[in-house]
């Protein structure tokens, strides 16, 4: 099988999206990205009404996007996402780290848009949602202009 991606492990996939994704996942020793969107979803729905009553559609969305951003997204979408990213579940800091964090001193947008970009650049990303492509399309320039300086790893 062709992969965009050299050393990405393609298992034989049966057409059911559900159970491909968490082949693929497994296959390639990502099996806690399918536990972490899976959890995430139940968390979700149980903090929207459940256990705390939450209904601010604001802490909602960033809930909701807070593993691939989405088309124009609000201050708490970006603090969530570029938190969760930051929150390295792996040993050490991510290799993202310093790059993110300068980019953070100049805004929420600099810091979203330079994790997205380093994951691409550096291939780190298997297949990209659909809300991912259209939040890094939305950070991209012309949108917020060449003010966004998210050091080399930006590609505009």
């Amino acid at each position: 099988m062709f992969s965009l991606f050299p050393g990405v492990i393609l298992p034989e996939f049966i057409g059911v999206i559900k159970a491909d994704v968490k082949a693929l996942l497994n296959a390639n020793n990502k099996s806690k990205t399918f536990e972490h969107v899976k959890a995430v979803a139940e968390m979700a729905a149980q903090i929207a009404g459940q256990d705390f009553g939450i209904t601010d559609e604001r802490v909602l969305s960033a809930v909701e996007c807070h593993t691939t951003l989405k088309n124009n997204p609000s201050a708490y979408d970006m603090a969530l996402f570029t938190a969760d990213k930051l929150a390295w579940d792996q040993d050490g800091l991510p290799p993202f780290d310093a790059v993110v964090r300068g980019a953070l001193t100049q805004s929420l947008e600099a810091a979203s848009l330079a994790y997205m970009e380093y994951i691409v650049t550096n291939k780190m990303i298997l297949f990209a949602h659909k809300w991912f492509e259209e939040g890094l399309q939305f950070l991209r320039p012309p949108n917020f202009g060449e003010e966004l300086q998210c050091n080399s790893v930006c590609q505009h």
